[in-house]
C-alpha cells in the first residue's frame, strides 16, 4: 500500500471530527453540531459555563453513540478505532491493545482511560487491561479523547493522551433493552438492562452483559468468557452511585519446561482455567457552594484479582478527588482540586519460589509478596479571554509518588486565536510525566523459547532505583466549523526522556540457560506527526466521516551502566499512516447501510520484520420497522480476508467475520 492510496482514501471521502475543550473542571466536553445552535456548547461538566466551539485551545475528539453503533463494533476498543491518533490491533481476539502517539504494545501505560471519571488503569503496570473495559454499547453517550499531554489536569499516565468513556443518564435509559449477537465462528453476546423511575428526583439502570468468545479463529480455538453487571443511581445534578463487577476465564494449556545442567530435558503439560474478577463502587457529587463557586468529589473504591501467569496478583485502589471552579471575572475562570490515591497490592508469585530447572513457559514474579503504594496530587489552571479573539489557558499539577518517592510538576500553556466566528488557530506546550510501575521496578519475567532442539529462557529483570517517564510535547492545530464541512488538524512534536529499554547483560551465574536482560531507562525518543480528522454531510442521508494519522518516531541511546543500547529502536517507527472511512447512508427510515475502511502503511527500524500493509473493509446492513420495533442487524467484519492480514509487530492475524444482531427496547 502507498501513501497516495491512503492519502486518496482520506481525501475523497473526509469525515466529521466532534470537537470539545476540556472544560476548566473536570474533563472534555463536546457534541455534535445537530445538537448545538450557534455553535454554542453547554457544557454538562461542573462548570456549567457555554462557549464557542472554536474556543477549544485543544487536540480533543469526540466519538458519538450513533457512530459506535452504526460501525459494527462489538467492544470499546473497537470504536477506538474511528479516532484520529489512536492505534488500535488485537494480541489475540479477545485482548485489544490501544495506544496514542507510539509506544504501542500491550503493556502501554502512556495514556489515561477512565469511565465516568473512574481510573481504570492497572497499578501493577500502570496501563489498561482493554479486555476488561466494556459496557452495553447503547448506553455509552459518548467517547471523548484528548491527544497529547494532559498531565496539567489528570496527572500520571496521561502522557500520550486522555480517554474518557461517559455513559447515557439514568433519565435516558428507562425501560427494558435486550440484545443478542452471534457470529458465524461460533461468537455470542447478549445484553440486558432494565431502567425505572424509582421516585420523583431518583432514576436508577440495572445492566448485565455476558461475552463468549473464541481467543483466534483456529477450529479448536479455546473460549473465553466474560460477565459484567452494574448499577446506577442518579439524582440529576446532584449525585450518582454506580457499583458492578465483572468476571472472566478462559480454559487454557499450562507447558513447562525441565532443565538440569543448564540444558533443556523435556516438556509437560495441564490443563485448567485462568480467571479474573473485579468489583468497584463510585459516588459522584455534585454542589453549588456560591453563585461564582461550583464543586463536584468522586469517592471510588476497586478490587481486582488476576490469576494469570504474566500477571497474577490482586490489588484494591482507593480514590478520593475533589474540584472546584470559580469565576474571576467575566473573562477567567479558574479551577483547581486535589486528589489522593491509595493501592494495596498483593502480588501472586515471588521470585524466591520460582524453579528454573522446572518453570512454566512464561511467569511473572515479584521480589516481594506485597506492597501499599499512595499518591497524592494537586492542580490549578486558569482560562483567560483577552480579547473576544485571543485565549489563553496556563495550569500546573504537582504530584507525589510515594513508590520512588518522586515530586513530579506537569505544567501547560495554550492560545487561541479565533480568525472567525468559525476559524480558530492555537498553540500549546505541555509536559507530563510516568511514575516507574511495578513491572518495571519488581518484577521478573521469564519466558521459554525454541532453539533448535532445545529451549531455553529469556529473563527480564527490574531496576529499583527507575526514573519517570517524561514526555515534553508542542501542538499546533488549526479548526474549521460550517454547515457543510468540518475539519480539525493537529501537527505535534514530543521529546521521550527516561524512556525503557530492555538490554541483555550476560547468563545466569547458576542456571546457564536463562539470559538476563535488565529493565533500564537509558532511552530518549522523539517523535512527530500529524492528525486530520472531518467530516463531510453529502446529503441529510449520508454522511462521510474520516480520519488520518501520519507518526514517525525515532528512539536514541543515552549511555548507562547496564544498558548497551540494543533496545534504540524498540519504539522506532520510521513512518505510519492509519486512515479511516466511515459512511453512513440512511436509505428510508427503516432501513441503513453503514461501511468502514481502515488502512495502515507502517514501517519498523530496518533489523525488526516488517508488516504488510493492509485496507480492511466492514459492512452493517440494518432494518427496523418503526422506532418502537426490534432492530435487525447484518454485520460483516474484514471482508474479502479469508487469509487474514496483520496490524503490528504481534502478528496476529485478522480474519472475515460475520455475524447478526437483534435488540429489541421497549
Amino acid at each position: 500500500m502507498k501513501y497516495t492510496l491512503l492519502t486518496s482514501l482520506f481525501l475523497s471521502l473526509v469525515s466529521r471530527p466532534v470537537l470539545a475543550e476540556e472544560s476548566a473542571l473536570e474533563h472534555l466536553m463536546s457534541m455534535s453540531l445537530e445538537e448545538l445552535s450557534l455553535l454554542q456548547i453547554e457544557m454538562q461538566t461542573a462548570s456549567k459555563y457555554s462557549q464557542q466551539l472554536t474556543d477549544i485551545p485543544s487536540s480533543v475528539y469526540v466519538l458519538e453513540s450513533d457512530r459506535i453503533q452504526r460501525s459494527g463494533a462489538t467492544t470499546i476498543a473497537q470504536a477506538l478505532a474511528l479516532v484520529p491518533g489512536l492505534n488500535v490491533s488485537m494480541f489475540s481476539q479477545t485482548e485489544p491493545m490501544v495506544s496514542s502517539r507510539g509506544f504501542h504494545d500491550g503493556l502501554y501505560n502512556k495514556m489515561l482511560v477512565m469511565i465516568d471519571g473512574r481510573s481504570l488503569f492497572s497499578p501493577v503496570y500502570g496501563g489498561v487491561y482493554w479486555s476488561d473495559v466494556d459496557y452495553i454499547l447503547p448506553d455509552i453517550d459518548r467517547i471523548e479523547v484528548l491527544r497529547g499531554p494532559g498531565g496539567a489536569m489528570w496527572g500520571g499516565n496521561a502522557v500520550n493522551g486522555v480517554i474518557n468513556i461517559i455513559t447515557k443518564s439514568t433519565q435516558d435509559t428507562l425501560g427494558t433493552f435486550v440484545k443478542g449477537s452471534f457470529a458465524d465462528n461460533g461468537d455470542y453476546i447478549t445484553s440486558v438492562r432494565h431502567g425505572l423511575q424509582l421516585n420523583e428526583s431518583v432514576t436508577g439502570r440495572a445492566f448485565y452483559k455476558r461475552r463468549d468468545e473464541k481467543r483466534d479463529f483456529s477450529s479448536d480455538a479455546r473460549h473465553w468468557l466474560r460477565e459484567s453487571a452494574g448499577v446506577v443511581l442518579e439524582n440529576e445534578e446532584q449525585w450518582t452511585l454506580r457499583f458492578g463487577g465483572e468476571q472472566s476465564k478462559y480454559y487454557r494449556t499450562f507447558y513447562q519446561v525441565q532443565y538440569e545442567n543448564g540444558q533443556s530435558k523435556g516438556l509437560t503439560s495441564s490443563e485448567g482455567d485462568v480467571a479474573s474478577h473485579s468489583a468497584y463502587v463510585q459516588l459522584n457529587t455534585e454542589h453549588e457552594l456560591s453563585e461564582s463557586v461550583h464543586a463536584n468529589s468522586m469517592i471510588a473504591l476497586e478490587t481486582n484479582k488476576d490469576e494469570a501467569l504474566d500477571a497474577p496478583g490482586t490489588y484494591t485502589t482507593f480514590d478520593i478527588e475533589a474540584n472546584f471552579v470559580q469565576d474571576l471575572e467575566p473573562t477567567q475562570i479558574v479551577s483547581y482540586g486535589f486528589a489522593y490515591r491509595y493501592v494495596a497490592i498483593d502480588f501472586g508469585s515471588e521470585i524466591s519460589d520460582v524453579d528454573f530447572n522446572n518453570i512454566d513457559y512464561f511467569i511473572r514474579a515479584f521480589s516481594g509478596d506485597s506492597t501499599r503504594d499512595s499518591i497524592a496530587s494537586a492542580y490549578i489552571q486558569s482560562d483567560k479571554f483577552w480579547t473576544e479573539s485571543f485565549k489563553t489557558v496556563f495550569g500546573i499539577k504537582g504530584e507525589y509518588f510515594e513508590h520512588t518517592s518522586a515530586f513530579e510538576l506537569s505544567p501547560q500553556a495554550r492560545a487561541l486565536y479565533q480568525v472567525s466566528d468559525n476559524q480558530s488557530f492555537w498553540a500549546g506546550i505541555g509536559r507530563s510525566a510516568t511514575a516507574p510501575s511495578y513491572i518495571e521496578t519488581n518484577s521478573y519475567y521469564f519466558n521459554n523459547y525454541p532453539q533448535g532442539d532445545a529451549y531455553w529462557i529469556s529473563g527480564y529483570y527490574p531496576q529499583p532505583d527507575m526514573s519517570p517517564e517524561i514526555v515534553t510535547t508542542y501542538e499546533l492545530g488549526y479548526r474549521y466549523l460550517s454547515a457543510g464541512l468540518e475539519l480539525d488538524a493537529t501537527v505535534f512534536y514530543s521529546q521521550h526522556d527516561n524512556v525503557r529499554g530492555q538490554d541483555f547483560i550476560g547468563y545466569h551465574p547458576d542456571y546457564y540457560q536463562v539470559d538476563v536482560n535488565v529493565t533500564t531507562d537509558d532511552y530518549s525518543l522523539d517523535s512527530h506527526g500529524l492528525e486530520l480528522a472531518a467530516q463531510w454531510p453529502v446529503r441529510d442521508w449520508f454522511k462521510v466521516f474520516g480520519t488520518y494519522t501520519y507518526f514517525s518516531a525515532q528512539g536514541e541511546w543515552d549511555g548507562g551502566q547496564y544498558s548497551t543500547g540494543e533496545s534504540k529502536n524498540l519504539y522506532t517507527v520510521e513512518h505510519q499512516h492509519l486512515a479511516t472511512v466511515q459512511g453512513l447512508f440512511d436509505i428510508n427510515p427503516q432501513w441503513q447501510f453503514d461501511f468502514l475502511v481502515r488502512a495502515q502503511e507502517i514501517e519498523y527500524a530496518q533489523q525488526y520484520e516488517q508488516v504488510p500493509n493492509f485496507i480492511a473493509v466492514d459492512l452493517r446492513l440494518a432494518w427496523q420497522k418503526h422506532s418502537h420495533a426490534p432492530l435487525f442487524e447484518a454485520i460483516v467484519k474484514n471482508l474479502g480476508e479469508k487469509e487474514g492480514y496483520t496490524q503490528d509487530w504481534m502478528r496476529y492475524t485478522q480474519e472475515q467475520l460475520a455475524y447478526l444482531r437483534v435488540s429489541y427496547e421497549f
